[in-house]
């Protein structure tokens, strides 16, 4: 993952599947799936899953090194 994309991520924002999903260019049934495995941090906000920038970072700085 190009670290300028991992710098830009704020560490306090909250994120959206199709959020990511856009930025990361995967597919949304993917960004669920790695919070259904665990591999991916997130929250339950009024029924929606979102992911903390921190969260995001340190899942793509993994994905990164694999």
């Amino acid at each position: 993952m190009p670290g300028t994309l991992i710098d830009g991520i704020p560490d306090d924002r909250l994120f959206t599947v199709a959020e990511i999903s856009t930025m990361v260019k995967i597919r949304k049934s993917d960004v669920y799936s790695a919070c259904d495995r665990g591999h991916l941090r997130y929250t339950k906000f009024e029924g929606t899953v979102q992911v903390e920038g921190r969260d995001l970072k340190a899942y793509l700085d993994l994905g990164a090194r694999r």
